[in-house]
């Protein structure tokens, strides 16, 4: 049966100060793939993490680039042991121990799901030392309709979680990034979120538009002259293992 991500592709460019990106740089690396996040591996090469769009295979995977700038799917993202097909909207963080987190909403999506109609969205961690095989930490938060976490840490110790809800764009807080609380401030519904801290400390949201908060995201400034790839959909930014950054977004293929 074929999958409702089978058209689905991801697609990259580059940014050298994760604000302004440059036309004519676009390019799609991955096809049957979706919901896309990268970061720098252990290879020390750039990895993205996806929703596996082949058949059968839904779930989160992991792609790598290779040396002659191709990519390649590395393998399955393996949770407690065993492949979660319920795990999706993958997010990763590299923490500065060298370990990957992981957040993701577990839902229902193939047999074995446990979520029920009505029932809050759980949004889960787990941590790994090599990018593939991950623990489960614990839920963070669960919230009713909320799906495409993205987790970031802030320059204080704290950590800021941003989720794509039906009516908004919905944000929580966490001292110790265990367990999560609303924080009140929510924005447009423009896309999917994505945060990342810029090296001067500010916190910039991505979706159709790029918001930019210099108070750890209490407050959020618009910025009108800049574009967003793909338009907020699944947008997703990392740092370049030269310098700079890629960025990565889906693309629904005609």
């Amino acid at each position: 049966m074929e999958s409702p991500l089978s058209k689905h592709s991801i697609y990259m460019t580059y940014t050298q100060d994760g604000i302004n990106f440059p036309g004519g740089e676009e390019r799609r690396i991955i096809e049957q793939a979706s919901v896309p996040d990268g970061v720098i591996g252990p290879d020390g090469t750039l990895w993205v993490y996806f929703v596996n769009g082949r058949p059968g295979q839904h779930g989160i995977f992991v792609a790598h680039q290779t040396a002659n700038a191709a990519w390649e799917i590395l393998n399955c993202v393996k949770l407690d042991g065993r492949f979660e097909g319920n795990a999706v909207d993958p997010d990763i963080t590299r923490l500065s121990d060298g370990r990957y987190r992981l957040v993701y909403f577990l839902g229902n999506f193939v047999q074995g799901g446990a979520l029920k109609p009505g029932d809050p969205h759980p949004i889960y961690s787990a941590i790994s030392d090599d990018g593939l095989n991950f623990t489960v930490e614990n839920q963070l938060i669960a919230v009713e309709n909320v799906t495409d976490p993205s987790l970031v840490q802030l320059p204080d110790g704290s950590w800021l979680l941003a989720m794509a809800h039906q009516s908004d764009i919905l944000l929580a807080s966490s001292q110790d990034g265990q367990q999560f609380s609303l924080t009140g401030v929510s924005l447009p519904p423009e896309g999917i979120p994505e945060l990342a801290v810029l090296p001067d400390g500010r916190v910039v949201l991505f979706l159709s538009k790029i918001y930019i908060s210099a108070d750890g995201g209490q407050t959020w400034e618009l910025q009108p002259q800049q574009r967003v790839p793909g338009n907020g959909a699944d947008p997703s930014i990392a740092v370049w293992p030269a310098e700079g950054y890629a960025f990565f977004w889906k693309r629904i293929e005609p």
